[in-house]
């Protein structure tokens, strides 16, 4: 009975935070989920919602239920695509497949169905949620590093705003690695201090970089004139996130979802 077990292991409710730009959208649910409340054991303790991290799979599946249900989403199909650190955008339709979706190269998922809702998974990378201001459509984007480099935010919003043009884009960066958390060396700390000196600090002789502010720049560049922060900072707040760098490679998976979920109580 792994759903009893995970369900006795539990000492929290799936919570999660949420940006008041996207609150205020119509017929639009959102949320960047915390490490609390799941039946995940070890360093994936306890809602971890990837599976591709070691966790056991029956223990992610009954996470991301647990996700949905706590956002009302619980009829609702889910698609969490590849994250394979790249550029590769999907858009996805009413009859789109879920293991189709996972099997395909992509980390920003677009859609305007009412039957789906869209999910990234994360720890240290930024996860970023995008409305269109009229409701119809949304995305979802996981970008790191290699992703901020490849302009995946940009490419996300030229592919989203050409799908729901004239209508304006909305966004909320969500809990990702700070500043002091993200020093970096080699062919990275070249290109991030030639291409974003502004977002290039020093922390005890280190190189760091605020990949958050590199995003918003990159949405502002993109025409998103309205974006919000949202949540903490992963590495250093291990109470309530997962941190892929404080725990050096083994830690579970936050998700952040989005969806057109007026119609599932229609």
């Amino acid at each position: 009975m792994p759903y009893l077990r995970g369900f006795l292991r539990a000492t929290f409710m799936a919570a999660y935070e949420t940006a008041r730009l996207l609150l205020s959208m119509k017929g639009i649910v959102h949320g960047f989920f915390m490490r609390q409340g799941g039946v995940s054991l070890g360093p994936y303790a306890s809602l971890n919602c990837s599976l591709k991290v070691g966790d056991e799979q029956v223990d992610v599946e009954e996470n991301r239920r647990r996700c949905l249900q706590a956002m009302g989403l619980s009829d609702a199909r889910l698609f969490v695509p590849s994250l394979v650190h790249g550029d590769g955008v999907l858009v996805l339709k009413d009859d789109s497949s879920q293991s189709g979706v996972m099997e395909c190269d992509g980390d920003a998922v677009i859609t305007s169905s009412r039957k789906l809702a869209l999910g990234i998974t994360y720890a240290d990378c930024l996860p970023i949620l995008l409305s269109s201001r009229d409701g119809h459509w949304i995305a979802a984007v996981h970008a790191g590093w290699r992703g901020v480099a490849k302009n995946i935010v940009r490419k996300t919003v030229s592919q989203m705003r050409a799908l729901c043009y004239p209508s304006e884009i909305v966004a909320a960066i969500g809990p990702s690695i700070s500043l002091k958390g993200f020093a970096v060396s080699g062919e990275v700390r070249e290109y991030f201090c030639g291409a974003w000196p502004q977002f290039v600090g020093e922390k005890e002789k280190n190189v760091c970089v605020d990949l958050t502010g590199i995003a918003g720049q990159q949405l502002l560049d993109a025409g998103v004139m309205h974006a919000e922060k949202v949540g903490g900072y992963t590495d250093i707040n291990p109470e309530r996130y997962f941190s892929h760098r404080r725990s050096i490679g083994q830690a579970g998976r936050h998700i952040a979802i989005i969806s057109r979920a007026a119609s599932f109580f229609s």
